[in-house]
């Protein structure tokens, strides 16, 4: 059975465990189905979840629906992606580009010093926010890294955030016109913008 057959049968698996969820919890029973019809197409297609997680870099869902506010959906979304990619190398025998390469060594250095300039001043707060919010950057960097292979799939790439881009500039438009956009931002100092890393 390949791996485009085996798909649908794992969604219907956690369809029907959904189903029966719904008994207890309406909210169980959507995080079962999503987080396991994602898991499963992450775990044979990992670019796909790469992909997946530009989407959310971009949408944010996180920050502006109330069952997902505060959970760390990134961060969780980034190891299980990072995850999946080190079993498929390890059974593939391929190598996982980490400290091998100039960039990712440079990047490995400059990730250790946001922490450690906030350090050098006793500033205990700051490093483990910093540390925090750069994290989801630091894995992304290696996702791409590992996971584009081909011309293809970077075109695949550029055209989402390409996308993603287009997208939020039509919300941003909504925003100018509405005074505040999907999410329920609003403009400052008459400069349109979004939520997350997209609000200043």
């Amino acid at each position: 059975m390949g791996n485009r057959s085996i798909i649908p049968v794992l969604a219907t698996v956690f369809a029907a465990f959904a189903i029966t969820l719904l008994l207890f919890s309406v909210k169980a029973a959507v995080a079962v189905f999503a987080g396991g019809v994602a898991g499963t197409v992450i775990f044979f297609y990992p670019f796909q979840g790469l992909l997946f997680y530009l989407m959310l870099t971009y949408i944010r869902p996180q920050e502006f629906v109330a069952a997902l506010r505060e959970r760390p959906l990134m961060l969780i979304l980034a190891f299980v992606i990072l995850g999946t990619l080190l079993l498929h190398a390890s059974v593939r025998k391929r190598t996982f580009m980490f400290l091998n390469t100039r960039q990712g060594l440079l990047m490995f250095i400059f990730f250790l010093l946001i922490p450690l300039s906030h350090l050098q001043r006793l500033y205990l707060t700051g490093a483990s926010d910093s540390f925090n919010d750069f994290l989801p950057v630091y894995l992304l960097f290696f996702m791409i890294m590992n996971l584009i292979d081909t011309p293809g799939q970077l075109r695949k790439a550029i055209h989402l955030l390409f996308a993603m881009t287009f997208l939020l500039s039509l919300n941003g438009i909504l925003q100018y016109f509405r005074g505040y956009d999907i999410a329920g931002q609003t403009m400052y100092e008459g400069r349109i913008r979004w939520i997350g890393i997209f609000s200043d």
